[in-house]
């Protein structure tokens, strides 16, 4: 029997949203945070691959402002 798949959340703790309401510390938007308990493992999985990528974008902004 197949084992089920858990997508863990990306939540850090850093529970701070920006003004567009994206969380800086996971980088997901308000309504994936509130839709996270309820969704299928393959949308928690499109939620987690959105926010690396708002996370990396994030980043590099900081650190192209930083030189």
């Amino acid at each position: 029997m197949k084992e089920p798949v858990t997508v863990p959340s990306p939540c850090i703790g850093l529970c701070v949203l920006d003004s567009a309401d994206t969380c800086l510390g996971c980088g997901r938007q308000i309504g994936e945070i509130a839709e996270w308990m309820g969704a299928s493992e393959a949308r928690k999985q499109q939620i987690v691959d959105a926010s690396m990528i708002r996370v990396a974008k994030a980043t590099a902004a900081r650190g192209s402002r930083l030189q």
